[in-house]
């Protein structure tokens, strides 16, 4: 999906997703399984946690320099909008 497609269907997830607001102890986690759902929709080659995230603005966990980058991966910066959409 594109990053207009995805924004036009953030209204719809956000109120599907707060009927399970309840599931979650805090509003961060809540919060971060909103932008996840919205990862799983955006045109990622991978859909785990990680890429997600990367392109979300967070950072790799991998510090072991074993094959990891660490830190910001190419190519995610076009997606970074559509997973910082208030949720």
């Amino acid at each position: 999906m594109t990053a207009d497609q995805i924004r036009s269907l953030q209204p719809a997830l956000a109120a599907l997703a707060a009927q399970f607001r309840g599931c979650f102890k805090t509003d961060q986690t809540f919060s971060h399984w909103q932008k996840y759902l919205l990862g799983l929709m955006a045109d990622l080659k991978r859909k785990s946690i990680e890429p997600i995230a990367l392109a979300g603005g967070g950072e790799s966990t991998d510090h072991s320099g074993a094959g990891g980058r660490g830190g910001r991966r190419p190519g995610v910066e076009n997606l970074e909008p559509v997973l910082a959409l208030p949720c």
